[in-house]
């Protein structure tokens, strides 16, 4: 099986005491795959968190997983 994913992220916002922090990323990929895989490969790229969501889209033969999670860091 051939499959291309493409991740593109950020962290959007960290709290003023440095313990929360925000991130948002888009997953495109040429097969679907479920949200804990989505969420699996954002903790790779360092955007895990505690809460995580993520919208799952199919546009033409690509899927797009819009997902924001946030991390408390004690």
């Amino acid at each position: 099986m051939i499959n291309t994913i493409t991740f593109d992220g950020e962290r959007t916002s960290v709290s003023s005491s440095g313990n929360t922090e925000w991130f948002k990323f888009t997953i495109t990929t040429t097969r679907e795959i479920t949200t804990r895989s989505a969420k699996m490969i954002g903790e790779v790229h360092g955007m895990g968190g505690q809460d995580f969501s993520c919208q799952e889209e199919k546009i033409g033969d690509k899927y797009v997983y819009n997902c924001k999670a946030t991390c408390y860091c004690d």
